[in-house]
């Protein structure tokens, strides 16, 4: 059977089906009477029972949520499909066979330069999920920046990595220093997922992030220009996806510090984890 593309309208449509897929994100294995009452409660949308039934069918018939045992909850297929399709696109409209470059200084550093904050997650993903199926001891994934920008264009990614990480059991921990309405979701996208999440807002106006698993650091700070176009984007509760997508395809040099050493990275873990004490 053909999987088909859809892409809901997160955070701004009333359809009923979009707010299924929002609601299934969040709370995965839900039968239809709590989604019901969640899109009334959470939504405030006076929507019927005969049309989440209707909207369900839908998306059962287009491969989008499965049903199990009368809970539904997105279909994994769905989300990978998604994601080659837009990773395709991406290279052969926006990438223009531009290749990273990698400049290793030493046996412990490597630099990565990509063109733009597309490439930049994507590195980034590939590096986590490579880890994590190869890691057998310390599964412990921290994060700590100023705002989870990675969701806004790739959400379909990020339920993906999730995937990965429940099953090769990692936890994560993240911070984000920062307490913008945005923020507030991303906080609650990752309860959602009964995740580690905290908001720590040390109203710095830094654009470092670091994300730390196993025995590695990842250290990438970016432009300017990309630095101020994300706070503008962070200023406002509506997500503008013209906006998002120009600013994720421009281009401009990003530098990703790959650094490999235990011993900082166990205490770089063990300090971000102590916030959550």
């Amino acid at each position: 059977m053909t999987l088909e593309l859809i892409i809901p309208e997160i955070g701004k449509s009333t359809k009923v089906k979009d707010l299924i897929i929002s609601i299934l994100i969040d709370y995965p294995y839900q039968t239809l009477t709590q989604i019901h009452r969640t899109i009334k409660r959470k939504y405030g949308i006076n929507t019927s029972f005969q049309a989440v039934i209707k909207a369900t069918k839908i998306l059962i018939e287009h491969n989008v949520i499965i049903n199990n045992n009368k809970k539904y909850t997105i279909n994994i297929d769905w989300i990978q499909i998604n994601k080659e399709f837009f990773d395709k696109l991406y290279d052969e409209n926006i990438r223009k066979n531009k290749k990273k470059m990698k400049i290793l200084q030493s046996n412990n550093v490597t630099v990565y330069k990509v063109n733009n904050l597309f490439e930049l997650d994507k590195l980034w993903w590939d590096l986590l999920v490579n880890w994590a199926a190869k890691e057998k001891y310390n599964k412990l994934h921290v994060w700590k920046g100023q705002h989870m920008w990675w969701l806004m264009p790739r959400i379909q990614t990020e339920e993906s990595l999730r995937e990965v990480f429940s099953k090769y059991k990692i936890k994560t921990y993240q911070i984000i220093e920062n307490n913008t309405f945005l923020d507030k979701l991303a906080k609650d996208y990752y309860i959602g997922k009964k995740e580690h999440i905290k908001i720590i807002s040390e109203k710095k106006d830094l654009d470092e992030e670091i994300s730390v698993f196993g025995d590695i650091i990842l250290r990438f700070k970016r432009p300017k220009i990309i630095k101020d176009k994300i706070k503008e984007i962070y200023k406002n509760k509506n997500i503008d996806l013209k906006k998002i997508i120009d600013l994720f395809s421009l281009e401009k040099d990003i530098e990703l510090t790959v650094i490999k050493d235990k011993d900082i990275a166990t205490n770089m873990i063990n300090n971000i984890i102590s916030k959550f004490k």
